[in-house]
């Protein structure tokens, strides 16, 4: 998917290529993308971030050649944004001037919000909450193994 951020930067178009070795493969597969990819993807699901629990308001899309189920978004509390260059940053507006809520100060806040100890600030931003990957591969284990059996 293209997006231009706040400081242009011109991602790749990637959605569809992929989709092609995948169906070329022949196996189940999940792809995940932002909201603005829904018209890139084929009939996506949406996962909210606080639905699973999380600090986190995150939304992100899937499509997979599996039956997966989405989860109601649920907007609970005051969530904790994790994005931007680094949190010390205290900007949290988006390029268009508008307000983004309230948003991590620290990293160990962020890595909390999303329920990942691990990742550094850059790679936090960018990430699939662990929970989401929980919540999709549970269901995808469930068909596996209604269709063929005991999960390998």
């Amino acid at each position: 998917y293209t997006t231009m951020s706040a400081a242009d930067n011109e991602h790749p178009r990637l959605i569809a290529p992929v989709r092609r070795k995948l169906r070329a493969w022949g196996g189940t597969y999940v792809i995940e993308n932002v909201a603005g990819a829904r018209s890139h993807l084929d009939h996506p699901v949406r996962i909210c971030g606080q639905a699973l629990g999380l600090a986190v308001r995150r939304h992100r899309l899937f499509e997979s050649n599996a039956f997966i189920f989405g989860t109601p978004c649920v907007h609970r509390g005051t969530p904790i944004g994790v994005y931007g260059d680094h949190p010390e940053d205290s900007s949290n507006l988006r390029p268009n001037g508008t307000s983004r809520g309230l948003r991590a100060r620290s990293l160990t806040e962020g890595r909390q919000a999303m329920g990942i100890d691990w990742m550094a600030w850059d790679d936090l931003t960018e990430a699939i909450p662990p929970a989401m990957t929980e919540y999709i591969g549970a269901q995808l284990i469930d068909q596996l193994t209604l269709t063929h059996g005991e999960p390998r």
